[in-house]
């Protein structure tokens, strides 16, 4: 029990309606406080009077071999009695009327807001007392040292930790403060991997497996026209398929060593493309024969300005304009590139680069990468 659950209340005398709480533990009620838990002023009540204490949750009352007695509700007990809400009890000119304390609800205002004010408090005590331990956690994890072993598959993996070499694998780190290291494999003919250790972690960490590097690969080219013949560093590998209008399918050279660079270039009716370049890596390829009937044209929503001085190099289509076209591109207010014919060619990347005397470029790449 945490909590009293009767009290007395005087009925009579000087201290009518005083009350006197029963506790848990009970409580002794007499003339002399040497004796009594409660003082009761009369030279008729005994030195130890009355004693009333708790049988699990029934309050009961017992004589203490008193010189007067207790009498409750008219009649004089002989042996420990059972107290009811209401009952009234007399011990010399004293009387007592029991009466149950009321409990206070949970669902009460006042209990709430004190529960929710300890459980405020209490938070607000843990994260001060957090704020207080972990900078005196991290400095003692600081001053700790760990053993690591970092191992791959295969072996022999240079490791570099912020661009130092710290030793080939399997390494053993040792000592090493705790934290959070971000280190790189290096093995020639594999791939690099990078991986995050977080240190303290035991003695090792898992085998890391390095992929082999892809050194050939399948070359995919299209042409524009179609049926174009293809020439792979200086030789004929094939034509391209037909198609009925615009690029022609997709054209395959097998096993291309793509750690180095390939030249690559096409002919079409007896006109061929400039030499392009495939850059290591790359695995795919568009060509293009540009006529002098490929032109680009500039809107600018009403009006209509065809570039005529431009050059074909490299696959890409060049428009060159003149400080003084710029200007009246601009004074036309030309927003964007309508389209470049033929109308076959549906995607294209534009660049702009100026030269030493000022001319601009207009780069028209109907491929991007």
């Amino acid at each position: 029990m945490a909590n009293p659950l009767f009290k007395l209340v005087f009925v009579n005398g000087e201290k009518e309606g005083q009350e006197i709480v029963i506790p848990p533990e009970g409580i002794v009620l007499g003339r002399d406080q040497q004796f009594a838990d409660y003082t009761l002023e009369s030279e008729s009540v005994s030195r130890r009077h009355a004693r009333l204490l708790y049988i699990e949750d029934a309050l009961c009352i017992e004589d203490l071999e008193s010189t007067n007695g207790i009498i409750v509700n008219g009649e004089q007990i002989t042996r420990r009695q059972l107290l009811n809400p209401g009952d009234i009890i007399q011990i010399c000119e004293f009387d007592f009327r029991v009466e149950p304390i009321k409990q206070q609800s949970l669902t009460s205002p006042v209990l709430r807001i004190t529960i929710l004010l300890c459980i405020l408090l209490a938070t607000i005590a843990t994260i001060l007392f957090w704020l207080h331990e972990i900078p005196r956690i991290k400095a003692e994890l600081a001053l700790k040292t760990y053993t690591v072993i970092l191992k791959t598959e295969p072996a022999g993996a240079e490791v570099y930790d912020h661009g130092r070499l710290i030793g080939k694998t399997p390494l053993e780190l040792t000592p090493i403060p705790a934290g959070k290291y971000r280190l790189l494999f290096y093995l020639p003919g594999y791939e690099d991997r990078i991986e995050t250790v977080l240190v303290p972690q035991g003695q090792s960490v898992p085998i890391y497996t390095l992929k082999p590097v892809k050194t050939h690969a399948d070359i995919t080219i299209t042409t524009l026209p179609a049926g174009a013949k293809i020439f792979f560093d200086g030789r004929l590998v094939g034509t391209s398929a037909s198609a009925t209008v615009g690029i022609s399918p997709p054209f395959t050279v097998k096993n291309i060593d793509i750690r180095k660079e390939h030249q690559v270039y096409m002919e079409y009716n007896g006109q061929r493309t400039p030499v392009i370049t495939l850059s290591p890596g790359q695995t795919r390829m568009q060509l293009i024969l540009w006529r002098p009937d490929h032109l680009i044209k500039l809107r600018d929503g009403s009006k209509k300005l065809v570039m005529i001085k431009q050059k074909h190099t490299n696959g890409n289509l060049t428009c060159l304009i003149s400080p003084a076209q710029e200007m009246l591109i601009k004074k036309q207010n030309i927003l964007s590139i309508q389209k470049i014919t033929p109308p076959v060619i549906k995607q294209h990347g534009i660049k702009t680069r100026r030269d030493t005397s000022g001319t601009l470029e207009l780069i028209v790449d109907p491929f991007p990468q």
